[in-house]
C-alpha cells in the first residue's frame, strides 16, 4: 500500500498516510490537531523510478571541483580538454590483447618458417635449409 506524505498548514506537523489506490481522494485527519487534509495539503516527494539512483554532489580531485551529476562531470573534463580514463567497453579492451597475441604468435612461427642458414667452420660453401 503506498503511503504519502501530508504537511498540517495548521499546525504544522508532518505525517504519512497509508491510502490504497481507490480511497487517494478521501480527506486525512491531522494526528495533531484533527483538521481535515485534502489532496492539495499532500507533500509531494520525488520518486525514483527502477533503474534510476539519485546523484549526491562530491567532490572530485581530478577536476578539482563539486560536481553534482555524471553529465556535469563530463562537460568539465570535456571544457578542460581531459578525457575519462577506464570506462572504455570491455570487448575494446580483450580486442585490444586479442590482436596483440595473435601478433606476437605470427612473428614467433615466421622465425622458425625463414629459411636458415648454417655456417661450417671449415669454411665450406653456407648451406640453406627451412628447418632446424
Amino acid at each position: 500500500m503506498p503511503s504519502y506524505p501530508y504537511e498540517c498548514p495548521k499546525c504544522e506537523s508532518q505525517f504519512d498516510a497509508y491510502k490504497c489506490f481507490d480511497d487517494i481522494d478521501k480527506l486525512e485527519e491531522c494526528p495533531n490537531c484533527g483538521m481535515l487534509l485534502d489532496k492539495d495539503c499532500r507533500k509531494i516527494a520525488r520518486v525514483y523510478f527502477s533503474g534510476e539512483k539519485p546523484f549526491d554532489p562530491y567532490y572530485c580531485p581530478g577536476l578539482g571541483s563539486v560536481v553534482s551529476s555524471k553529465a556535469e562531470r563530463q562537460r568539465l573534463a570535456k571544457s578542460r580538454g581531459l578525457e575519462e580514463v577506464g570506462n572504455e567497453p570491455v570487448e575494446n579492451i580483450h580486442k585490444h590483447f586479442d590482436q596483440e597475441r595473435d601478433r606476437k604468435c605470427e612473428n614467433r612461427w615466421k622465425e622458425f618458417s625463414e629459411p636458415v642458414t648454417i655456417r661450417s667452420d671449415d669454411g665450406g660453401d653456407p648451406t640453406t635449409t627451412n628447418s632446424l
